[in-house]
């Protein structure tokens, strides 16, 4: 049976020794590389001391020395969220309520928050107590500050604003290295023991401001309705005048009319005939008319002596 294995100058190397040689080659390399993905950043210290070229942002592979002359500490570079735990606290109105804050953020200078505070652990309690005292200016507004479902009135995005004002100025005063880009209320909520009452205040109140909307509703409608009622009066006044003066000048033409008319009513009426038939016949349109009905009897000649109109020109005699 022959022998297995490699063999190298003169010397056969078993299956074994070679397999150990390549965990020892990727060992080696393990412990002097290390590698920084793109949403880390990484700080390279030497016995536990970081230098000013001790952070490594870019991604990539990098050459260290072993453990434990040389460490890598890996920090995240995105945004992370921080949760309070619930809390019981009073506000202006002696109302009870259990809060619960938020706060996210991020590590901006990753060389001061590793001489600082050098865990991520670490961080997230200072951040607790410092949230802890921010969220105190809670207790500065009454419970209808910050549930009215006015957004006018509602000042709840006041409170957080000035969570965060608070707490950005304290972490920058720590000179932690952290960033803080956002706080506020997760979570707003009477306590058990006293929920019926704080529905009870809660349905008060909004009966008070269904009233009051009633009562501005009515108070508009009632402006209004009165609005109306005058400009219906200022018009049916001005139509009334209006057809009175019509009325007027009417009746003084006809008089004028009526006046001339009594010099000669026959003539008179013949004149109108003639101009109903002037306004009815200047159309090109076939009529089918009865000639017993004025003023369309003008087209029949009159018989004899006595239906002769006396308006007609008389004919002319022969010689």
């Amino acid at each position: 049976m022959g022998d297995s294995g490699l063999k190298l100058g003169g010397v056969r190397l078993s299956p074994a020794l070679i397999l150990g040689a390549a965990l020892a080659l990727v060992l080696l390399i393990y412990m002097v590389t290390f590698q920084v993905r793109f949403d880390q950043t990484a700080v390279l210290t030497t016995f536990d001391e970081a230098g000013p070229n001790a952070v490594k942002e870019e991604p990539g592979l990098y050459l260290k020395w072993p453990y434990p002359v040389q460490e890598v500490r890996f920090y995240d570079r995105r945004v992370q969220v921080l949760e309070s735990p619930l809390e019981q606290l009073r506000l202006r109105d002696d109302q009870l309520v259990v809060i619960g804050t938020y706060v996210d953020w991020r590590i901006q200078d990753p060389l001061k928050f590793f001489r600082s505070l050098k865990s991520v652990t670490d961080a997230e309690g200072q951040l607790k107590n410092r949230l802890r005292d921010a969220q105190s200016v809670i207790g500065q507004y009454a419970l209808d500050d910050l549930t009215h479902s006015d957004p006018k009135a509602n000042r709840l995005g006041e409170v957080e604003g000035k969570i965060l004002a608070k707490l950005s100025a304290d972490m920058q005063t720590q000179d932690y290295g952290i960033a803080v880009e956002a706080a506020g209320l997760k979570r707003l909520m009477p306590p058990e023991q006293v929920t019926p009452k704080y529905y009870e205040h809660m349905r008060k109140t909004c009966e008070q401001r269904a009233q009051g909307a009633r009562s501005e509703g009515q108070a508009a409608a009632d402006s209004i309705r009165a609005a109306a009622a005058r400009d219906k009066d200022t018009i049916l006044a001005f139509a009334e005048r209006h057809a009175e003066n019509l009325k007027a000048e009417a009746q003084r033409n006809s008089a004028r009319y009526f006046k001339e008319f009594e010099q000669n009513e026959g003539f008179a009426i013949y004149l109108k005939q003639l101009e109903a038939l002037r306004k009815t016949l200047q159309h090109n349109t076939t009529f089918l008319l009865d000639t017993q009905t004025a003023p369309f009897d003008l087209f029949v000649e009159p018989k004899g002596e006595a239906g002769k109109n006396p308006f007609t020109a008389p004919k002319p005699r022969g010689p």
